[in-house]
């Protein structure tokens, strides 16, 4: 079964396919749907595979000239194959990719028009390099499955980054050269047990960070540890928003343990860290979100800072 849209008009300013169950033997119908956008000039382009079909994605990276907005998800893809993107689509803005294996090594070259880079569910990937030309790239959101050992961006505009911290893996280390440069950090906190060596030291210097976000707050020692160890080297915060863990999400596993007293105790100990974080900077404002579990409903957080 898959789905497509918008197909009848001689051009096409956005064109999405996703694909679920299909087998290999009906790859075909994934070639002839791209066919068809790149030759509508397709400007927006959405390719998600939820199967096992192995699709390679040299087609899309040589055809799609018009190309500025590209999420691709599923899709076979090499360093070589994200250079030639580049390379034939000089003009993309905004760039998704999730869920590949087999690439350890992803460089960006060149990029001039790249604002905002997306990726996650990639557990192989262990590298990225982002080269300076990419002048106009100010975000950044690293999500599931992705544990960098090194990352090596020169972006002069980078401003914001979102990062996930998913798993035992997780290493801020691999961050470093970042975070002296971004004025917004956004934490995705997925996992209650992450151990205490997910740690922050003055290596981890943010003095140009003006607003810290950490989502899934579920009041664990060590979310709260981490936060106020990062704190303490943000010489220069002025907004922290705290966004809790959706009570229906905790509930599911810890129920009886908690006496579905979840909020309460999530909302004492927010209080208690909300009171440090204000010692520590007392002129600096702290938000907490009961509501919002996810950085997209947070409207400050919806466009990125040019």
């Amino acid at each position: 079964m898959f789905f497509c849209g918008r197909r009848v008009a001689p051009t096409l300013h956005e064109f999405s396919v996703i694909a679920v169950d299909l087998r290999s033997d009906e790859r075909h119908h994934i070639e002839a749907w791209m066919d068809f956008a790149a030759e509508k000039h397709v400007k927006e382009l959405t390719l998600k595979l939820n199967s096992l079909m192995f699709y390679d994605a040299s087609f899309i990276v040589d055809n799609f000239h018009s190309l500025r907005v590209l999420y691709l998800e599923g899709i076979n893809i090499t360093a070589d194959l994200v250079h030639r993107l580049f390379s034939n689509s000089p003009i993309l803005e905004r760039f998704s990719l999730l869920s590949f294996i087999k690439l350890h090594r992803l460089s960006i070259v060149s990029a001039p028009n790249l604002n905002s880079f997306y990726i996650g569910r990639c557990r192989d990937l262990q590298h990225l390099e982002i080269s300076s030309s990419a002048e106009n790239l100010n975000t950044i959101q690293i999500i599931y499955g992705v544990n960098f050992e090194s990352v090596n961006v020169s972006a002069p505009n980078l401003s914001h980054i979102i990062l996930a911290i998913h798993g035992r893996a997780f290493k801020l280390d691999a961050y470093v050269t970042l975070l002296s440069q971004i004025k917004r950090l956004t934490f995705d906190w997925l996992h209650m047990y992450i151990p205490k060596e997910v740690e922050v030291n003055q290596n981890h210097a943010c003095e140009y960070l003006k607003v810290v976000k950490l989502n899934n707050f579920a009041g664990s020692q060590y979310e709260v540890e981490f936060l106020l160890d990062l704190l303490e080297y943000a010489v220069s915060v002025e907004k922290i928003f705290i966004g809790f863990m959706g009570s229906s999400i905790w509930g599911r596993h810890y129920e009886d343990k908690f006496d579905n007293q979840y909020e309460e105790l999530c909302i004492e100990c927010a209080q208690q860290l909300k009171t440090k974080i204000i010692q520590m900077h007392p002129n600096a404002e702290v938000y907490m979100d009961m509501i919002s579990a996810s950085f997209r409903q947070i409207p400050e957080f919806s466009k990125p800072e040019h």
